[in-house]
């Protein structure tokens, strides 16, 4: 752990969570659904954003079935911080114990962003560590540890038989792909991350591409999601949710900012309610196929 933080650590796992009106009553970021027991499924979200939006991923899943828990720091502060050598460790150690029966990830994705001037990483130095000027290396350094985090979330919920699913915007360097993009090509995704490529190998995930504006946004926004376990096949119908507009122009683009000055790309971080909605559904279908779950430790 890093000696320069507050001990804090995740809420604990216990029975005495309920279903609830509000969140008075439970830790920072749990959402839960409208009827629980004993036997209730658990989803963690890990980097999940604020979950502010009317609709978000957490409270999705919690409609869906499912005591959610949404990890950020804009969510729970320094006891969210995955950054926390310890922190990080004690959310894969439930993992690999089977306490969830999902594990999502949406890890941030700014060092990798194609719109970011200066490039920070490339197809030859994904990592960043030659490519980024000098001013930038803390900070690819601390999403280069969010990478090997999600690594070992990844690792953990495969070897629990655990479904998971990894969210970020899609690699725009491929020329076989329709949302190729010469200019950018050498920018690399998080999907080029040694330690990404090496787990999604390992666990034999499947990757699916889509368009956020088949979604309802406003802004096209290529995002490729990489699934494991049974989400595999039950996320096959997102293969029909490309870019519906064509070649006409979208009404949004993520370069811009909105009419209080807020920038379209961060505004953008938010999942659309629909897809919230889709992806609880793959969820749900997913748990007939989840072995018994660790019984959630009572707080004593």
């Amino acid at each position: 752990p890093k000696a320069d933080k507050t001990p804090a650590g995740p809420e604990p796992i216990t029975s005495t969570e309920k279903a609830s009106d509000s969140k008075s009553d439970l830790p920072d970021g749990v959402w839960m659904p409208p009827m629980s027991g004993p036997g209730t499924p658990r989803a963690l979200v890990l980097f999940s954003g604020p979950a502010k939006a009317e609709t978000h991923l957490a409270g999705a899943l919690a409609a869906a079935g499912f005591i959610a828990h949404a990890v950020d720091t804009l969510v729970g502060g320094a006891r969210h911080d995955l950054t926390d050598d310890a922190i990080a460790a004690e959310y894969v150690r439930r993992i690999r114990a089977g306490h969830y029966s999902l594990v999502a990830l949406g890890t941030p994705c700014s060092s990798y962003s194609v719109l970011r001037e200066p490039r920070l990483r490339s197809k030859a130095d994904p990592t960043g560590v030659l490519t980024a000027p000098p001013d930038w290396i803390d900070s690819i350094l601390m999403h280069n540890q969010l990478a090997e985090v999600t690594a070992a979330a990844i690792r953990a919920a495969h070897e629990s038989g655990t479904p998971w699913f990894l969210e970020n915007p899609s690699d725009v360097g491929d020329p076989s792909v329709p949302w190729f993009w010469p200019d950018k090509a050498n920018h690399a995704s998080l999907f080029d991350q040694p330690v990404i490529k090496e787990v999604l190998q390992l666990t034999g995930a499947r990757m699916r591409a889509f368009a956020m504006c088949a979604f309802g946004t406003p802004w096209r926004k290529m995002t490729s999601i990489a699934f494991g376990g049974p989400l595999r096949h039950l996320s096959e119908p997102l293969d029909q949710r490309g870019c519906p507009h064509g070649a006409a122009r979208h009404q949004a683009r993520l370069d811009e900012h909105d009419a209080d000055g807020r920038k379209l790309a961060t505004i953008a971080g938010a999942y659309p309610a629909e897809l919230c909605h889709e992806l609880a559904t793959y969820a749900a279908q997913a748990l007939a196929d989840v072995p018994a779950r660790q019984p959630a430790p009572v707080r004593r």
